[in-house]
């Protein structure tokens, strides 16, 4: 009955619904003809709401495409460094005023790799990992993207670690 009344209501709902099958149901092999069709199908659709989604499929097609990529029986994401950037986020937040910049790199440290063990040495605050090297990376790509952050931080942990600069 509502559809009846309003057909664009009805074509929104049934492009997004195609979107959501297409989205759970379509494999690697299939995936780029898949999201043509449909990149086609809402750029016909004539809803204005929907023009920004078209051309996010469109600038983001190669994207979304390899997100079908199946690794270890699940799709790839980029949850994971979202779920990171936005605890390293919140923690330098909490941490504005440490004048220690060892302190507040090793608090960052500490509470994203609790489950991780360091062996303390003369010089060395820690052995690093492989896993270390890569949580160091993101630290360094986090602080590449949110450059603002960098005055929330004490000067000294900029001319402690100038790699991240």
């Amino acid at each position: 009955m509502l559809f009846d009344r309003f057909p664009d209501l009805k074509t929104a709902y049934e492009l997004k619904e195609k979107y959501i099958f297409f989205n759970r149901n379509t494999s690697l092999k299939e995936a780029e003809k898949g999201l043509a069709d449909l990149i086609l199908e809402f750029g016909d659709s004539g809803i204005e709401e929907y023009h920004e989604f078209y051309n996010l499929l469109i600038n983001w097609n190669k994207e979304v495409i390899n997100s079908f990529t199946i690794i270890n029986s699940r799709r790839i994401n980029n949850s994971f460094i979202e779920s990171r950037n936005n605890q390293i986020e919140r923690l330098i937040y909490n941490a504005y005023g440490y004048t220690n910049s060892k302190r507040a790199k090793n608090r960052i440290m500490y509470c994203l790799n609790k489950k991780d063990s360091y062996n303390i040495k003369k010089s060395v605050i820690c052995d690093w990992t492989v896993q270390n090297r890569l949580f160091y990376h993101n630290i360094t790509l986090y602080f590449k993207a949110h450059p603002h952050n960098y005055l929330k931080l004490s000067t000294q942990f900029v001319k402690a670690y100038p790699q991240i600069v």
